[in-house]
């Protein structure tokens, strides 16, 4: 019996419509890119030198026929059957997927036009990459900018829809928020999921579907499209495990993926790194939520230098374990990794000790993160250093630090049952008055705070990770006051309060469920 042929990727002969227009077509189905950007219906000949029909008189006239830009649906079934069962040996018999030497399935590469009309030119990626590298180089630097240039324009890339879906994500989280209060991006976010869906059932798996996966998870946290957020993470943690990424974490160059270079294993890890990131971050209001991911160990390598693995320059000797601290050789998303590392014992901790009011469970508590807030309070000095000398607005990672020492000193409250002002103001940890004040004098700086026109211009514009920040910063303060805050508190509120106002087209619940307390 006759193997099944693979989806061809390209038509044999130009367009009808290129042929008559004497054009270059480039042959690309289901539809040439000449046709999408006219909005022409794309028609392919059956034969070479069929000539084009000018007219349905002419085109019965004459016999001839043409195809339709959409490939038949036995076509569609076969090569999605055959996709599926190769897909399905990788998981239920990976030694004889590995063994037979079966590697990727082969892909249907056609792009749907409601896709295309978004991101179906390389101008166009090209446009949108810039805006989005430019826009994540601070906190979420995933992608290599190298590797997406010379891989996203290319029609016949083996894994072509997951490079054209990352775009796509790429374009969603750089579009701008309204400021009405109706997100204009909807439409595409909804595009967005309905692509996503039909790529990850049909495609070989890749890291770009879950780049794409992680940037649509930012999205929905960003907006309040909650489970969905939540689910999206979970997802993401699934098909980073499914990939190998968390095996990648403690492996060096050259004992890790077979196939994979040196950039590639960065990437990998990198993308594992935001999925851990984005997991913790998820439970900061409910630490007791059990976690989609294990916590990273020590030997844990963090990423390289940012701008290496953009160029995607690779060197073995430069990649470090958490174990090596932080020093001149940790990159900013480095710092962000072992923050997270940082976050994460926090939650653990936090898990150990169940609320309870009073008594010795309290003292325990205190005693047994003592460590931990000073080890998060020392890091946010050398980070924040580390930011002056690099005259950066704020460092990702001290947000993340200043998040886990809020999330210590909740559970400090509630561990002994502080119900009043007093009690409040009296078991409020050093750490926290520390973060506090550190965050306020950032707040009043005029690039960052709300104290001149720049903020609308900043504010908006930065991460998940300092909007949060800010929340649980306003938070503090709200209850230090508890129903009757000083002037200075009341001042510190009002510049906190500003700012999650400006930043809430971004972050639709930015400043909801605090406006009831203030």
């Amino acid at each position: 019996m006759d193997s099944p042929q693979p989806y061809s990727i390209c038509a044999q002969y130009a367009c009808l419509y290129c042929r008559q227009h004497k054009r270059r077509c480039d042959k690309t189905l289901p539809a040439c890119k000449l046709c999408i950007r006219r909005s022409t219906p794309c028609t392919y000949p059956r034969r070479r030198g069929q000539i084009p029909a000018l007219t349905q008189d002419t085109q019965k006239a004459e016999g001839t026929k043409t195809i339709s830009i959409a490939p038949s649906d036995a076509t569609i079934a076969r090569h999605y059957r055959t996709t599926h069962v190769t897909t399905a040996i990788r998981f239920i018999e990976p030694s004889v997927y590995h063994d037979a030497s079966l590697g990727p399935p082969p892909e249907d590469v056609s792009i749907p036009s409601s896709i295309a009309a978004h991101v179906g030119d390389p101008d166009q990626i090209y446009e949108i990459g810039a805006k989005f590298f430019q826009a994540t180089s601070l906190w979420m630097p995933i992608v290599c900018r190298k590797r997406f240039y010379a891989d996203a324009p290319n029609p016949i890339s083996p894994y072509r829809r997951g490079l054209i879906l990352l775009a796509l994500t790429m374009k969603l989280y750089c579009a701008p928020a309204s400021e009405n209060g109706n997100d204009t991006r909807w439409p595409l976010y909804q595009l967005v999921k309905t692509f996503y869906a039909d790529v990850e059932a049909t495609a070989p798996m890749s890291v770009h579907i879950l780049q794409a996966a992680v940037f649509i998870a930012i999205y929905e946290i960003d907006q309040a499209i909650y489970p969905s957020a939540y689910l999206s993470v979970g997802t993401c943690a699934r098909y980073g495990t499914a990939l190998g990424m968390n095996k990648l974490m403690t492996r060096r160059v050259g004992d890790g993926k077979p196939g994979l270079s040196g950039v590639e294993i960065e990437e990998y890890r990198r993308v594992w790194w935001a999925v851990l990131m984005l997991d913790r971050l998820l439970n900061i209001g409910d630490p007791g939520r059990p976690l989609a991911t294990e916590d990273p160990t020590f030997d844990s390598f963090l990423p390289i230098n940012d701008r290496d693995f953009n160029d995607g320059i690779f060197r073995p000797e430069d990649a470090i374990t958490i174990s090596a601290g932080f020093n001149q050789k940790t990159s900013l998303f480095g710092g962000l990794a072992q923050a997270t590392y940082l976050l994460g014992q926090t939650i653990k901790s936090i898990s150990s000790f169940p609320s309870s009011y009073g008594g010795s469970q309290a003292v325990r508590f205190e005693e047994h993160t003592a460590q931990l807030r000073r080890t998060l309070h020392a890091y946010v000095q050398m980070v924040e250093k580390w930011t002056a000398v690099r005259k950066l607005q704020y460092c990702p990672a001290s947000a993340i630090c200043y998040i886990a020492l809020f999330l210590l000193q909740d559970h400090h409250w509630k561990q002994v049952g502080a119900a009043t002002a007093q009690e409040i103001r009296s078991t409020i940890f050093y750490e926290t008055k520390s973060a506090c004040e550190a965050i306020c004098i950032m707040a009043k700086d005029p690039d960052v705070g709300c104290v001149d026109p720049p903020i609308s211009r900043v504010a908006g514009e930065l991460s998940t990770l300092f909007r949060q920040m800010i929340y649980q910063t306003t938070a503090q303060f709200i209850m230090v006051g508890f129903g009757d805050p000083d002037a200075d508190t009341k001042d510190k509120i009002e510049t906190l309060t500003g700012i999650l106002h400006i930043m809430q087209p971004r972050w639709h619940l930015s400043s909801k469920p605090l406006s009831e307390s203030v």
